[in-house]
């Protein structure tokens, strides 16, 4: 029942890889420092991401054990991708990729298109993801 929009604002806020941000798991959440921790996919190195209040409201809105985004996390990166691409080019947003830009997190160039996107989507184009 969890929506593309949630995800794009986890991934925009957090900066993490797109696969990372799919599995976070409530349990991977120290809510007493205010700290996400997880080993990465792709290199099983450790992360650590401190959050604020708005990651925070976010995270309280989503389920207190398993997976945060449990349907999105059975999507396949090139899925997730293009489901971006669909909601980029919807907002008539071109030539963007969602890979480049939330794995490199803010520092990106193209930063400012995941926001908009975040930022633009109207209630009706989050639609829950099935």
């Amino acid at each position: 029942m969890w929506n593309f929009g949630r995800y794009m604002n986890c991934a925009w806020h957090l900066g993490g890889s797109q696969t990372d941000m799919a599995n976070l798991a409530a349990e991977n959440i120290d809510w007493s420092d205010r700290v996400i921790s997880y080993a990465r996919r792709k290199t099983g190195t450790p992360a650590f991401i401190h959050f604020g209040p708005v990651v925070e409201a976010i995270l309280r809105s989503l389920p207190t054990h398993g997976l945060l985004l449990p349907k999105i996390a059975l999507w396949m990166e090139k899925h997730r991708a293009k489901e971006f691409k669909r909601r980029c080019a919807g907002l008539g947003i071109t030539g963007v990729s969602f890979i480049f830009t939330v794995m490199r997190g803010r520092n990106a160039p193209s930063c400012a298109v995941i926001r908009a996107v975040v930022e633009v989507m109207r209630p009706e184009q989050m639609t829950t993801i099935s």
